[in-house]
């Protein structure tokens, strides 16, 4: 299963702040193409998809509008644990810092 967020115009700069707080990297991109569908024209040539590599798992952020807003039905947890890395308690610091 791989999970999915939502994006309203920006899922480049969600992209980019997984990978400053977490340290996470891109492995593909997509973008939507110069023509596209006429509910998709405000997105032409944008990216459409991003898939990012995180701790191992794979995320796929979807660039799209505002037509689905976030909804407290599903959550994610980063979980820094000391008992199980040696630099948790930093690397919490420095997801925090960003």
């Amino acid at each position: 299963m791989v999970p999915s967020l939502w994006s309203d115009h920006d899922a480049d700069h969600m992209a980019e702040l997984y990978e400053r707080a977490f340290g996470a990297t891109i492995t593909q991109e997509v973008r939507y193409p110069e023509n596209p569908l006429e509910f998709q024209k405000d997105l032409a040539g944008e990216m459409f998809t991003l898939d990012l590599n995180f701790q191992g798992y794979r995320i796929n952020i979807i660039n799209a509008d505002g037509t689905f807003r976030p909804t407290p039905s599903m959550s994610f947890r980063v979980n820094f644990n000391p008992a199980t890395d040696d630099n948790g308690q930093e690397s919490l610091r420095e997801a925090y810092r960003v």
